[in-house]
């Protein structure tokens, strides 16, 4: 029971994410931040048309927590959404690799509407489902600059050695499917909702992006190193009891069930794990 309010929980405050980040780390790399890959290139001076960032008004009756919303045409939309919690899904960090910043980071929540310039819209207009998540980066890099500029932001990385799980083979045969719907939103999650309750669904991801999508479920990064290429479609039904958590991660075990039914597993190992430093972060100028 415990575990399976765990997981409740956990889903609640990560949904529907969308992914932000600063054009003051160009010079690492975007392919290191991301763990994806789009059709598009990512132009690093990439800007939204239109943007609107306020404080959520706290009297309103129903607040939605921590949601960013991803539409058809690439626009944007974010109830409820503290700067902590949009910097974790920007870099697809866990919190407790982003370190720094004032108080109010993880208590003031603010609403956010942007929309792309029509070319970049175009791109978008056609991707199946009406509200998903993540966005592509080419409209994560505008939310980057949009946050950089909006809350005067000053960022920087650290990297050092330590603990990580790495996305591997099993050595079994693969149960992954080529992607239906190359157009789709990548996305990963349980098959009842929470990450693992049920089993593991995936449609038109990549492992790397999967990878990245269990950095954020789990107790230390994942990286990839399953040597595949391309997005996939897969779901997996497992039957373990919602209170088999493991001790290790902390996670229902259904997930690694799963794993082992599509033909990947998670291996212990070592390898340089990312921290976000905020140097500097104001309240968002006015729009």
């Amino acid at each position: 029971m415990l575990g399976n309010l765990l997981w409740k929980s956990v889903l609640l405050s990560c949904l529907l994410a969308i992914v932000i980040g600063a054009p003051a780390l160009q010079a690492i790399g975007q392919s290191s931040l991301s763990g994806s890959s789009d059709h598009a290139p990512v132009a690093p001076n990439a800007k939204f048309e239109v943007a609107s960032i306020k404080e959520t008004n706290p009297d309103q009756k129903f607040m939605i927590i921590n949601a960013l919303l991803t539409y058809p045409g690439a626009r944007v939309a974010a109830r409820g959404a503290t700067l902590g919690y949009l910097l974790m899904e920007a870099y697809r960090l866990p919190r407790a690799q982003i370190v720094g910043g004032p108080n109010w980071i993880d208590k003031t929540r603010f609403d956010i509407d942007a929309k792309p310039p029509e070319d970049v819209a175009s791109r978008y207009a056609h991707l199946t489902g009406s509200i998903k998540t993540p966005p592509p980066d080419e409209i994560r890099q505008m939310l980057r600059n949009l946050l950089t500029e909006r809350f005067q932001l000053k960022l920087h990385l650290q990297q050092q050695q330590g603990r990580i799980y790495a996305l591997v083979r099993s050595g079994g045969p693969l149960h992954l499917n080529p992607s239906k719907d190359k157009n789709g939103f990548p996305w990963a999650g349980g098959v009842d909702g929470a990450p693992g309750d049920g089993g593991l669904q995936g449609m038109n991801i990549s492992m790397s992006a999967l990878a990245s999508r269990m950095s954020s479920w789990l107790s230390r990064p994942v990286v990839d190193r399953t040597g595949l290429s391309g997005a996939y479609d897969f779901e997996v039904v497992v039957h373990t009891s919602p209170d088999d958590v493991s001790s290790e991660l902390g996670v229902n075990d259904n997930l690694f069930e799963s794993l082992k039914e599509l033909g990947l597993q998670l291996k212990q190992s070592t390898g340089l794990i990312q921290t976000l430093v905020i140097d500097q972060a104001s309240l968002p100028t006015p729009n």
